[in-house]
């Protein structure tokens, strides 16, 4: 929903269809990752082993984000322009994590698988691509949307970044699969 007075798009996930195999995937992997950090805190303290507590970093880590990522599976994201930048922002009850890029070191917008180093994909994500010094970020879009509805918002996200003089190259890679031919 483009306003152009405030210079603003809104992604509103609960407009869109949801990609519910992605959330799917993140309960699962929820249910097997929570209960065996309880069972690695158990051993790190029975134990006192050090690698253990070193990966009860990240076993905690993923214990919360995981429910977190699946509660803002409906969080709307807000893209808003300010003079010279882009800032991205999600709107709720949530803190809003803002993200400024400047309009010069915005470099694309992409709708595509990303392989692992094994050669496997993904699924489908739409970010936005910047250059900020020696790093590249990224910015996910819509996480929970499903690809066919990421695509549109890929288009109308072009189209309200390019009214708003912001150069960047677009890559969509997403592709619907071909319908069988009819049988004669």
């Amino acid at each position: 929903m483009a306003d152009l007075a405030k210079a603003r798009y809104t992604i509103d996930p609960s407009k869109y269809r949801s990609y519910n195999s992605y959330a799917w995937w993140l309960i699962i992997i929820w249910l097997v990752w929570a209960p065996m950090t309880a069972v690695v805190t158990y051993l790190a303290v029975t134990r006192l082993d050090a690698f253990l507590f070193v990966w009860l970093l990240f076993g905690y880590l993923g214990t919360v984000a995981v429910p977190y990522a699946i509660y803002n599976r409906r969080r709307r994201q807000v893209l808003e322009v300010d003079g010279d930048s882009l800032v991205i922002y999600g709107a709720g009850i949530l803190p809003r994590s803002k993200v400024r890029i400047e309009k010069n070191n915005l470099q694309a917008l992409t709708l595509e698988l990303h392989e692992s180093t094994d050669g496997s994909e993904s699924v489908y994500s739409l970010n936005l691509l910047s250059q900020q010094g020696v790093w590249q970020n990224r910015v996910h879009l819509a996480p929970f949307v499903h690809p066919a509805d990421q695509a549109i918002l890929l288009e109308e996200i072009k189209a309200f970044l390019e009214r708003h003089g912001f150069l960047f190259s677009v890559k969509n890679g997403f592709s619907q699969p071909t319908p069988p031919e009819p049988k004669p």
